[in-house]
C-alpha cells in the first residue's frame, strides 16, 4: 500500500500536477514517515534532507530498491539520477566491508541499463562495474537478470557481469546454468574475489563431485589466497574422496596470513593429530585468543581430542608411563593455554571422549578405571552421544539388546527428528545417525551417513569424529 502511495506521488510529480503531489505525499508521509521512497520524492519536490543521502549510502542495495521502483514506472530518469549519485562516505552506518553505491558494481551495471532505456550508451558503465569488487555482492532481484544479461551482451569479456549472473541464477536453483556463467567468469577473470569459493561448493553440493571441488578450491588458493572457505572447502573435498591427513595437511599450510584463522587452527590441529604430528598440532593453540562462536567449534574440544589422539598414540609405542600423565590431566589448566582455566568438564564429561578414556585405560593396562569411565559414557542420554554410550555398555558386558535396541532406535528417531526441524548441528546430528545406523547393523546406510557429513558445516568437530568412524572396520 505505502509502496503504492509512493508511486502515486511520483507519477502526479511527473505529470506536473506538483500541488497534488505534494498533498498526496503529505498525506503518505503521516502513514509511513521514514519510506526512503516518499523521503525521495520530497527532495525532488523541494525539501532539503542531507540525512537520506546518507542513509541510502550506508547499504547500495537500498539504492537499487528506490532505483527499481522508478524503473518499474518508466521514469528511467529518475532511477538513473538516483544510480549516478555520488554519496557521501561520512557518518555513514553501515556493515563492515560493505561498498559505498558509487563503489558496488550492480549500481553501474543497473546505471548502464537506464542509460539504454533513455537512449545513450551504457557500454562505459558496464566497463567500469566489470573493474569493481565482487566481495559482499548477492544479486537477487528478478530485475537483476535483464540488467545482467544485457551486460554480457553487450560485453561478453565481462568476467564480473558473467560471475554475478551466476550467483543470481544459482539463487533461483539454476545450478547448471550458474555452473556454466562461472565457468566463462573463470576463464575471463580467473582473479574475481568468491568465484572459486561458489564453483567449488555447488559442484560439492549440488553435483556431488568432489575431486572436481577439490580442483576449483586448489586454483582459488592462488587466484583468492586469504578466503578461508577454500581451505575448508579443500578439507571437505579431500574428506569425501577418502584422502589421508597428509593431503589435508597439505592444502591447509597453502593458508598464507599469521595469525592462522581459528577455523583453520582447529581443522590442520586435527589433520596432524590424525597424522601422529602432535607436537606440530599443539603448537597452534598457545599464546592466542580463540573466540566463542555461537553454534561453532570450541577450542577446548580440539585441543582435547589431539591430546586423547596423543595419548592413545604413546600407548600403542609402550610408553605407558607418558601417555598415563597425559590421561590424569585431560581438563586440567595448561600454562599457556588461556583456553583451558575453565569450560573443560563439558567436553571431558561427554560420552565420547568418556568411552576413549575407557579404552586408553584398557590399553594400559588399568582395567578398573577403564570401567570407570565406560560406565560413565553409558550413562549418556543425548541422541548425539548413545552410538558411545552403546559402545560402553558393550565394553560393560551390558549391553542387553532387548535393552539396547529400543534405546538405539529411540536416538535415531530424535536424530532425525532434530534434522527435520533444522537444528544447528546438523552434522553432528547426521554424524549421530550414521554411527546409530551402523550400531544397528544398518553399515551400509550407516557409512552412507557419515559421507554426507562431509557436505555440512563442520561445527563440533564432526568431519572428524566421521572420518575416524569411516576407519572403523
Amino acid at each position: 500500500m505505502i509502496r503504492a502511495g509512493g508511486m502515486e506521488v511520483a507519477l502526479l510529480r511527473r505529470t506536473g500536477r506538483v500541488g497534488e503531489a505534494k498533498a498526496r505525499l503529505a498525506h503518505w508521509q503521516s502513514v509511513d514517515p521514514p519510506s526512503s521512497f516518499l523521503r525521495h520524492e520530497a527532495v525532488l519536490l523541494g525539501a532539503p534532507d542531507e540525512a537520506l543521502w546518507t542513509h541510502l549510502a550506508g547499504d547500495p542495495e537500498r539504492v537499487l530498491e528506490l532505483a527499481v521502483d522508478y524503473m518499474s514506472l518508466g521514469l528511467w530518469d529518475d532511477a538513473h539520477a538516483l544510480l549516478a549519485r555520488r554519496y557521501p562516505s561520512t557518518g555513514v552506518v553501515a556493515e563492515p566491508g560493505v561498498a559505498l553505491p558509487q563503489d558496488y558494481p550492480l549500481v553501474a551495471y543497473y546505471r548502464g541499463y537506464c542509460a539504454e532505456k533513455l537512449g545513450r550508451a551504457g557500454r562505459e558503465e558496464f566497463a567500469l562495474a566489470s573493474r569493481q569488487s565482487t566481495r559482499y555482492v548477492f544479486p537477487n532481484r528478478p530485475e537483476s537478470l535483464l540488467v545482467l544479461r544485457r551486460a554480457v551482451e553487450v560485453t561478453p569479456e565481462d568476467g564480473t557481469a558473467h560471475f554475478l549472473l551466476g550467483s543470481l541464477l544459482l539463487s533461483g536453483g539454476r545450478t547448471d546454468d550458474a555452473l556454466g556463467e562461472w565457468e566463462k567468469a573463470r576463464s575471463l577473470e580467473p582473479k574475481l574475489p568468491v568465484l572459486h569459493r561458489n564453483l567449488g561448493f555447488t559442484h560439492l553440493y549440488a553435483r556431488g563431485a568432489a575431486a572436481d571441488a577439490l580442483r576449483v578450491f586448489e586454483e582459488g588458493m592462488a587466484a583468492d589466497p586469504t578466503n578461508v572457505e577454500l581451505y575448508q572447502g579443500a578439507d571437505q573435498a579431500l574428506s569425501l574422496l577418502g584422502r589421508g591427513p597428509e593431503e589435508r595437511i597439505a592444502a591447509l599450510r597453502r593458508y598464507p596470513e599469521t595469525p592462522l584463522p581459528s577455523t583453520l587452527v582447529y581443522k590442520r590441529a586435527l589433520a596432524l593429530a590424525e597424522a601422529g604430528q602432535f607436537a606440530e598440532a599443539e603448537a597452534l593453540f598457545p599464546g592466542r585468543f580463540f573466540p566463542r562462536e555461537e553454534f561453532g567449534t570450541n577450542a577446548r574440544q580440539v585441543y582435547l581430542e589431539v591430546k586423547l589422539r596423543q595419548a592413545f598414540a604413546l600407548a600403542r609405542e609402550g610408553r605407558k608411563t607418558e601417555a598415563q600423565a597425559l590421561a590424569a590431566a585431560f581438563g586440567q589448566p595448561v600454562p599457556g593455554f588461556d583456553f583451558t582455566k575453565d569450560g573443560m568438564k563439558a567436553f571431558v564429561g561427554a560420552p565420547r571422549f568418556q568411552y576413549y578414556c575407557g579404552e586408553l585405560l584398557a590399553l594400559l593396562g588399568n582395567d578398573d578405571a577403564a570401567r570407570e569411565h565406560w560406565t560413565r559414557a553409558a550413562a549418556g542420554r543425548d541422541f548425539r552421544q548413545t552410538a558411545f554410550a552403546y559402545r560402553a555398555a558393550q565394553k560393560l558386558g551390558t549391553a542387553n539388546e532387548a535393552e539396547w535396541r529400543p534405546r538405539l532406535e529411540t536416538a535415531l528417531a530424535e536424530a532425525d527428528l532434530y534434522l527435520f526441524r533444522g537444528g544447528h548441528y546438523p552434522a553432528v546430528a547426521t554424524c549421530a545417525r550414521g554411527m546409530l545406523l551402523r550400531a544397528l547393523g544398518r553399515v551400509p546406510e550407516g557409512d552412507e551417513a557419515l559421507r554426507q557429513v562431509f557436505v555440512l558445516p563442520d561445527k563440533g568437530m564432526p568431519h572428524h569424529i566421521a572420518r575416524l568412524a569411516l576407519q572403523e572396520p
